[in-house]
């Protein structure tokens, strides 16, 4: 038996009219969805070209005050294309050991927003670390390490201070045409520093005409005064020191002791501040030439600012540590603006540098890299004078 149908009442709708409606509404679903999305992706492209550039930084006391000072001085000026420049400043203890840099570069690599990285401050940190910045495809810009065996350490790694290589050669050019030495004796530090210094200049020496007549590694023991004595007995003309400031300390009172004055020259690994803080040192030394990379009373308008904006801040001279930092940072802006904010751009670019793009003119003098990395730079010295270490002229004497 069917059922009554009952009457429909006026408001109803006829059947399947609601899917017919349904049809004919707006699908705002779809469309939304792909707005959210595009929107998602626009924010993380902005902030992405919006937000800091980062640079790790591994360096001492001094290279991080340089550092920071570029840095600051570009983000004053709008930074690097519209974006803040940030430093990531390892500990600066931990960023002179050697046995600690390598987890320095290991956290370099590992944080995505560190475009590249500068350092480390000595060379067995530098060599210790180099492998791994090659081996993670990141830039390792290294100011002051002048280890040979810094030299093709890989394809992403670049130096702006000269090599113990080309140090060597020219000291030892330095000392037989300028300083007119014929017998010479050699102390160095017993340590890949000391030896590869000692050995280039050596061979460079003897290439020259000169006689060595000693080549020994220098140990602050009082003991050692045996070597100076048997050093005064060969009566060299100059004495070639290879080593660092404590060592140098030492080996002035030993000079002192037995009345050995030989005209002196040294390498790059001294710390003048300290040198200076010791006048019975400095007595001692009179007349010692050495390397240095930087020279703070160079008349270039550069490095006056330079000098002038450092001591504003940190009330203190400028030094080859601070200098050489201060201009990785401005090649690392150089670098970025020219090759763009990737790791693979600014590798790309800095292998141009003095090659197909202009050389790079820093306050511690101008960069073209070899394809080895390396830089070549004109060899400076200063003299310790009077109680003072002063930087020499172009020519290698002391400025009239």
């Amino acid at each position: 038996m069917e059922s009554p149908t009952r009457p429909r009442s006026p408001n109803q709708s006829k059947p399947g009219a609601e899917f017919a409606n349904a049809s004919k509404r707006p699908k705002y679903g779809p469309i939304i969805i792909f707005l959210l999305l595009a929107v998602v992706i626009v924010s993380s492209c902005t902030r992405q070209d919006t937000g800091p550039i980062v640079i790790g930084l591994a360096a001492g006391v001094n290279g991080v005050t340089g550092a920071q000072l570029a840095a600051d001085q570009i983000n004053a000026a709008g930074g690097i294309r519209g974006r803040k420049l940030k430093l990531d400043i390892a500990d600066n203890g931990a960023a002179t050991a050697a046995e600690t840099s390598i987890q320095i570069a290991i956290r370099f690599l590992e944080t995505p927003q560190v475009l590249a990285a500068i350092g480390h401050p000595n060379s067995p940190a530098t060599l210790a670390s180099s492998q791994l910045y090659n081996e993670g495809h990141m830039v390792q810009l290294v100011p002051n390490a002048t280890s040979p065996l810094l030299t093709n350490a890989g394809p992403w790694t670049f130096r702006i201070s000269i090599s113990d290589t080309l140090q060597g050669r020219e000291l030892a050019e330095y000392a037989v045409h300028k300083m007119n030495a014929h017998r010479v004796a050699i102390l160095y530090v017993n340590d890949d520093y000391g030896k590869g210094l000692k050995d280039v200049f050596y061979d460079k020496a003897r290439e020259l005409g000169a006689t060595v007549v000693i080549s020994a590694p220098f140990d602050t023991d009082p003991s050692f005064s045996a070597i100076i004595s048997y050093v005064k007995q060969q009566k060299p003309d100059l004495l070639f020191l290879a080593l660092r400031t404590a060592a140098i300390e030492a080996l002035a009172h030993q000079l002192d002791q037995s009345d050995l004055h030989p005209m002196l020259l040294a390498g790059d690994s001294l710390n003048r501040t300290e040198l200076q803080a010791n006048p019975y040192i400095l007595k001692q030394l009179d007349g010692m030439r050495h390397t240095i990379f930087f020279s703070p009373v160079q008349q270039d308008p550069r490095v006056k600012e330079f000098v002038r904006a450092y001591w504003n801040r940190y009330h203190q001279v400028a030094d080859d540590e601070s200098a050489l930092n201060y201009d990785a940072v401005y090649l690392l802006k150089r670098a970025i603006e020219g090759g763009g904010a990737t790791r693979q751009g600014i590798r790309d670019y800095l292998a141009t540098v003095g090659q197909t793009s202009p050389p790079f003119e820093g306050v511690a003098g101008k960069v073209s890299f070899d394809k080895g990395g390396d830089c070549t730079k004109p060899l400076q010295l200063a003299e310790v004078y009077l109680g003072k270490i002063i930087p020499l002229d172009a020519s290698g004497d002391l400025p009239k």
